[in-house]
Order: C-alpha cells, then structure tokens, then sequence
C-alpha cells in the first residue's frame, strides 16, 4: 500500500535538496559573473570624475563597481571603495614612495573584498597588481598600452587565480581606452570622445566576463 503522505514528503525533500545544490555549488560559480555594461558605464563616469578631480563621484562609483562587478551589497561595497578610493586620492597628489603612501590603503580595500566574497586571494598581492599598473601609466617607457595591459591582465589572474590569455586581451583593451583618454585630451578635455572610451572597456569587460563563464562551464 502507498503512502500519499510520505511520498509527498520524499519528494519535496529531493526537491529541497536539488534547491540547495544549486544555491550552494552552482549559485555560488556564477558569482564571479557580472554586467559588463553597467560596469564599463560606470567605470568611465569614474574616469571624468577623477580627471575632473570629483572625489564625491569617485567614491560614489566606486561603490556602483563593487555593486555591479562583484555583486556586493551596499553596506560591503562601502566597506571595500572607501580605502581605495583614498589610496586613489593619495596617489593623485603623490609622485613617489608609492609602495608606502598608497599599498597600504590598497590592500585594506582587498582585503575587505575577499572577507566580502569568501574567495581565497592575496589582497597584498593583487593591491600590488593594482598599483603597478598605476604606476605604468606615468613611467615614460613603461605607459604604453601593451606593457600596462598585460600589468592589469596580471591584476585579473591575482584576482581571479589564474591566468587567461582572455584576461590580458581584456587588460590591453582597458589600457588602451585609457591611453585614448590621455592621447585626446593633450588637444583639450572637450575633445575626449567618451562614449568611445565606454565601448572600448564595454568590450574589455565582457572579455573578461565571458573568461569567467567560460570558466564555469569546465
């Protein structure tokens, strides 16, 4: 004789089972995953305000990445753009010992971040990452945009654990936006063509975006 009852209650039970698989093994791979368009928006809205010396606006997009990128909520994303925001402000007014005014900030925001996701990275290791390719980007010989692309390609494999070709083209695409961004504006701030600067790092993201599905469909 069946029992209507208990086999109701083994079947909701699978059903809860297969739930939580998915929460906890897949929900939690998709994470690294993100909107590569909202990303680039506000990341070049971040780009004018710091060459417009905004510190409101950077800090505020800041927070809107650590949002869009990471998939934070506010009070956490708070928690990671606030000292880097300030080591971005360190190093705007700076020009040497860079290790010593702005790493340390750098790494309190990395190290927010990782307690944030629960992923196991070096936040000292991928602060370094971060700021050596700042530093590239005002080293006569070292600025080009091949040299500082591979610095942030090697930013993402720190941040990520490990390396991808996807990862540096990503990281090329992004330094060249940027390089675009100085080449145009030596003519003037008004000639900066902004909305091509947001494509080229539209597409830098959603290189490195879709790395990180390709990833996840291993």
């Amino acid at each position: 004789m069946k029992h209507p009852i208990r086999n109701t209650f083994l079947t909701l039970l699978l059903i809860g089972i297969v739930i939580l698989y998915w929460i906890f093994f897949i929900g939690f791979r998709k994470k690294p995953t993100f909107d590569f368009e909202e990303v680039a928006a506000s990341e070049t809205r971040m780009w004018k305000a710091y060459y417009n010396k905004e510190r409101n606006v950077i800090a505020k997009e800041l927070v809107n990445l650590q949002v869009k990128q990471f998939g934070l909520p506010i009070y956490k994303a708070i928690k990671v753009a606030k000292p880097i925001a300030e080591a971005a402000e360190i190093f705007g007014r700076s020009s040497d010992n860079y290790e010593k005014k702005v790493l340390p900030k750098l790494t309190s925001g990395y190290k927010e971040l990782k307690k944030a996701l629960k992923r196991d990275f070096d936040p000292k290791a991928v602060a370094k990452a971060e700021l050596a390719w700042w530093i590239a980007r005002r080293m006569p010989g070292q600025n080009n945009p091949e040299n500082v692309g591979n610095l942030i390609g090697d930013l993402y494999a720190k941040l990520y654990g490990k390396q991808r070709k996807e990862f540096l083209e990503a990281g090329r695409l992004r330094a060249f936006a940027a390089a675009k961004r100085d080449l145009e504006n030596q003519v003037g701030a008004s000639n900066v063509n902004w909305s091509e600067i947001e494509n080229m790092l539209r597409q830098s993201y959603k290189m490195l975006n879709d790395a990180l599905i390709s990833d996840l469909d291993i």
